[in-house]
């Protein structure tokens, strides 16, 4: 089961994600590989990741699915959580007609940059998922649009925290922001949280894919051009397929805030 932890204030979208994946066999976890791509930098505003079924129809991959996906259903014309939610049909639709789909839980969460109504670079954030409040499988998918905090918060994605992770976690996240830390000492903690994570849970892998998409990147890249970010309601622009980079090393801390996503080994 994957672990994605994901931070977002009005300077920053910070995913931290490991890269294991695994299968069941007569009862027991296995893990199969180690190099999984969970993250997806999408058209330059968007960082979307998963946890769950990482196969979907005709054995393609999550990532590449949901990119398809994301590019054929946005249109200038269509809301985030509309867009969401014919996503969520799709794999209601896909996940009843095959069996080895049934019961498996996946849970997509999306958060990016949008045009506002008053024109204003905003946050945008967003899940698809067949879990329930209490993380029971439902039979079908249901896509939502969030409302994002003001100042910000955190979230986690598949795998659970143990709770002396979690509150050390919160602990050194509250006192980095007092501080003013920047994303690259934010991203060392949702990394550390993960490495602690992977060595008491074996469905946890000892690498992970770091995103941070700042808010000023994305902001300059409107202004000259180079990006061509979509609106909340009524945009013109679609989401390009996937920029993706996985960049292995082998490091302790982060060093320079990554412009693509790179790999970090956590062990």
């Amino acid at each position: 089961m994957t672990l994605v932890l994901t931070w977002a204030d009005h300077d920053n979208i910070i995913h931290v994600a490991d890269r294991r994946i695994g299968s069941i066999a007569a009862g027991k976890y296995e893990p199969r590989d180690d190099k999984a791509s969970k993250i997806i930098l999408a058209g330059g505003t968007l960082i979307v990741s998963f946890a769950g079924l990482a196969e979907l129809e005709r054995h393609r991959s999550t990532s590449n699915w949901i990119m398809d996906q994301l590019a054929l259903e946005w249109n200038p014309n269509t809301e985030l959580g509309a867009v969401l939610q014919k996503i969520a049909d799709k794999l209601t639709n896909l996940t009843q007609r095959r069996r080895r789909f049934r019961n498996q839980a996946l849970r997509i969460t999306l958060c990016g940059w949008a045009l506002s109504d008053t024109d204003e670079v905003t946050l945008i954030a967003g899940i698809v998922t067949n879990l329930d409040s209490h993380n029971s499988i439902m039979t079908s998918f249901k896509g939502i649009a969030h409302e994002f905090p003001h100042r910000g918060g955190w979230w986690e994605n598949g795998a659970v925290l143990p709770p002396d992770i979690r509150n050390e976690m919160i602990r050194l996240l509250r006192r980095g922001k007092r501080k003013g830390i920047g994303p690259v000492a934010i991203a060392d903690i949702l990394l550390h949280a993960i490495r602690r994570t992977h060595r008491r849970n074996k469905t946890v892998g000892p690498t992970a894919l770091v995103g941070i998409l700042p808010h000023a990147e994305v902001e300059r890249g409107r202004r000259i051009g180079t990006i061509n970010i979509f609106t909340t309601t009524d945009g013109s622009a679609s989401i390009s397929r996937a920029m993706l980079i996985g960049v292995p090393a082998d490091v302790k801390r982060l060093t320079a805030v990554p412009s693509h996503l790179s790999s970090y080994r956590v062990s």
